[in-house]
């Protein structure tokens, strides 16, 4: 980040927010297949304990 634009403005450079994309797409990739077997299994287990 600069401070070229003062104190009141943010000035972000686009090869840093394409970095930070790219980072954002692939921690979302790596963590799909876990999150939705924590999903599955808890919906199995609750699904069980009703009654």
């Amino acid at each position: 980040m600069s401070d070229k634009g003062g104190p009141d403005k943010v000035v972000v450079q686009p090869g840093d927010l394409r970095a930070s994309a790219g980072i954002a797409k692939t921690l979302g990739e790596e963590l799909s297949t876990p999150v939705q077997n924590a999903v599955d299994t808890s919906t199995t287990a609750s699904g069980q304990l009703t009654g």
